[in-house]
């Protein structure tokens, strides 16, 4: 578990530390477009530290971390903010954040962002394009209840 990736950009400077957090089971398939930009933290990905649990992971190589990207609705409460204390911000890629202990991150001056309603045009097409696909099979199926009921 755990994986820091350190490395400077073109002028020599070191990059921004990033926390990835997500659950095991969710996929950050954006890890190489952030890496350009960021020194990646992600305690999830496996490097060797297996048997270290997250938290003192987090507090050994996260704790100068400025900056949190959430993955999904991976809960992110008071437990595993008390390991970042320079943490100043919380980008959520989702458009919900009930996962995410706000008020604990307003206590502590940390920002909280999510991704609005960026994705709402794509999931309403998704769902107009399923609901095509469906529709002749609703026909099929009304017509099979209504054979069935007048005992046909």
């Amino acid at each position: 578990m755990g994986k820091t990736v350190y490395s400077g950009n073109e002028e020599g400077k070191q990059k921004p530390l990033l926390i990835v957090h997500r659950l095991p089971t969710f996929t950050c398939f954006f890890h190489h477009r952030l890496a350009t930009n960021f020194t990646l933290i992600d305690p999830v990905a496996g490097n060797g530290t297996a048997g270290v649990d997250i938290h003192t992971y987090l507090r050994c190589h996260g704790r100068e971390a400025r900056a949190l990207v959430c993955i999904w609705a991976s809960p992110l409460g008071k437990d595993t903010l008390d390991c970042l204390p320079s943490l100043e911000l919380v980008v959520v890629a989702c458009a919900g954040y009930n996962h995410i202990d706000v008020s604990e991150c307003r206590r502590r001056g940390i920002l909280v962002a999510n991704v609005g309603d960026v994705f709402s045009a794509d999931v309403a097409d998704c769902t107009v394009g399923l609901l095509l696909h469906l529709l002749p099979k609703l026909s099929a199926a009304d017509c099979w209840v209504r054979a069935q009921s007048t005992g046909q």
